[in-house]
């Protein structure tokens, strides 16, 4: 049985889609333990209730997110099986590899990696999604959170080490509030207009700060 945390409707807040309206799927469980995770409740998972099942069949297009949604692989091709959404974007930290069957389910990858110096020792945050074939697709995007100047040698070395495209590149400031994104915001969008990628926005703490269900 898929454990989820939360299903709500809402707009997208970052990378490619953002402003976008998206049913989010919040599953439960993630194999990483970032200490910055702005959605460290996700641990807490339930199965799908009425409620739930009545906003799955009413929007058709998706964001399955967590945590780290490829833990539960099957139960996500179960899940879109069941209720054939229009459309399906899928985020995920690039730890794990999706099964070939999976692909034709899932219209937009937004892949995110993390910096190792942000987890306990046992986890291991390499990418191991970011293939040549994935990254060549059109429907993938490689988004970095950036806590501080250090964040940069991290990006640019992930991006040379896997051949990232700038322009699949996303880079959105880290901060759990609005206050602690505006203090980025700027430094994160100057280095973007220099390296020539893509700033990406989080649309749904600055308007909201940590409120959860946006």
């Amino acid at each position: 049985m898929m454990k989820i945390n939360e299903i709500f409707y809402s707009i997208q807040g970052e990378g490619i889609s953002a402003g976008k309206p998206r049913l989010f799927i919040r599953l439960s469980g993630c194999n990483l333990r970032c200490n910055f995770c702005d959605t460290k409740y996700h641990i807490k998972g339930r199965e799908i209730n009425k409620t739930d099942q009545k906003l799955l069949e009413k929007y058709d297009e998706w964001c399955i997110t967590g945590g780290e949604p490829l833990l539960q692989q099957q139960a996500i091709m179960d899940l879109i099986d069941r209720y054939s959404p229009y459309k399906v974007e899928i985020e995920t930290n690039g730890t794990i590899i999706p099964e070939p069957r999976i692909f034709s389910h899932i219209n937009q990858w937004n892949i995110s990696p993390k910096e190792k110096r942000f987890q306990p020792k046992q986890c291991n945050p390499e990418p191991v999604f970011l293939t040549d074939s994935m990254l060549s697709e059109k429907n993938t995007i490689v988004k970095f959170v950036y806590s501080d100047l250090a964040s940069r040698k991290f990006i640019k070395e992930t991006i040379k080490k896997y051949n990232v495209p700038d322009k699949c590149v996303w880079i959105m400031p880290e901060g759990q509030t609005k206050k602690e994104q505006e203090q980025k915001a700027k430094q994160v969008w100057s280095w973007c207009l220099l390296m020539g990628y893509n700033f990406s926005p989080r649309l749904q703490v600055n308007l909201f700060n940590k409120k959860k269900g946006i």
